[in-house]
């Protein structure tokens, strides 16, 4: 070794990336029933805006279309930084794909919404997460009525109670809670009890394959809401070869998601919320072998 190595100050930031590289390969293969749902979602969503579709062009198609990108570009992002292991930051870009994807669905086939935010001086949405799970219950009442399908009080409770509660969920994840900086700060545990370094590290441990897997359920079912919405808004020629290829891939990713379930089934959530209050009820630290209720 000459002197020159020999006085190389040693570097975190190159030994991070050599442990992002190998949590790449080990998460990938932890993950690897999530990656058919998520291509094929992706590649559906690609070609929704290029099918034939009878009101190409239309306001409320257009300024969804600039949701839907948001949407899909949110998509590539988090798996990008799942699969490094920084789920944390993979779930705040989550809660924001959830609030494009449901804007996409809202927007689509309705002209007034579109002009309201297209026209508006800061063109952000006019409503809160809560309005806006209420307004999805009713938007898919509505079409199920139109269409003569069953859409009982149950399912519009249902839908409208575990929008909010899926993003709710993922905002626990996102916001500086105790409860999530401690599962974060476990990436980097050392071998001492309740000691961490503080760094950035990927999180490659088993007991965060379920907060990964439950996210990335939950972001391809509201990505996919999202692109049909577009695609039935545009009412799309349906016997083209064009659809019968998109719609190819999208019925493909119902099956990957329930093979994706399973294969996640058997591990510990490590933050559970109460379903009424959103607060935290419960969560498990891997610095402890108990469970802590808040």
């Amino acid at each position: 070794m000459n002197e020159k190595q020999n006085n190389k100050t040693f570097s975190f930031w190159e030994a991070l990336e050599n442990a992002e590289i190998k949590a790449e390969d080990l998460i990938h293969h932890q993950l690897s029933s999530f990656t058919d749902p998520f291509v094929n979602c992706y590649e559906a969503g690609v070609r929704a805006p290029f099918l034939p579709l009878r009101r190409y062009g239309a306001l409320d198609l257009r300024v969804a279309g600039l949701f839907l990108k948001r949407t899909l570009t949110d998509l590539r992002v988090i798996w990008l930084l799942c699969i490094r292991g920084y789920t944390g930051q993979a779930m705040t870009v989550a809660s924001s794909l959830l609030e494009n994807a449901i804007a996409v669905e809202l927007i689509a086939g309705d002209k007034e919404r579109a002009k309201r935010i297209f026209y508006s001086n800061g063109g952000e949405l006019p409503w809160s997460m809560r309005e806006m799970s209420k307004m999805r219950a009713d938007k898919r009442q509505a079409l199920a009525s139109e269409r003569g399908e069953s859409f009982t009080k149950e399912d519009y409770k249902s839908l409208g109670e575990a929008t909010y509660f899926n993003y709710r969920w993922l905002c626990k994840f996102k916001h500086p809670t105790i409860p999530a900086l401690l599962h974060e700060a476990g990436s980097s545990r050392t071998k001492e009890k309740h000691e961490y370094i503080i760094m950035a590290f990927p999180d490659v441990d088993d007991k965060d394959i379920k907060v990964k897997g439950f996210m990335l359920i939950e972001i391809v079912i509201e990505a996919c809401a999202a692109i049909r919405a577009l695609v039935e808004a545009g009412d799309v020629e349906k016997k083209s070869n064009a659809y019968r290829e998109y719609d190819v891939y999208m019925s493909k990713v119902n099956p990957g998601l329930n093979e994706a379930f399973q294969s996640i089934s058997k591990y510990e959530s490590p933050i559970i919320l109460d379903k009424d209050s959103f607060k935290v009820r419960s969560y498990h630290s891997r610095f402890s072998k108990k469970s802590r209720k808040s």
